[in-house]
């Protein structure tokens, strides 16, 4: 379980930090059949706590 959530929070901090299309085009293969829906989930949370933090500056 913890494996499964870090390689999450890997694949998260991926689309974070690099061009979701090009963190697509290299790791297709890897990423087939996985389910995102974690991903997603930590995405979102980060999207939020930035929206938040730019409303407080």
């Amino acid at each position: 379980m913890w494996q499964r959530q870090a390689r999450d929070a890997l694949i998260a901090k991926m689309f974070l930090e690099e061009d979701a299309t090009e963190v697509f085009k290299r790791e297709r293969e890897q990423l087939q059949g996985y389910d995102l829906t974690p991903v997603v989930v930590i995405l979102s949370s980060e999207i939020r706590k930035l929206r938040q933090s730019s409303r407080a500056l």
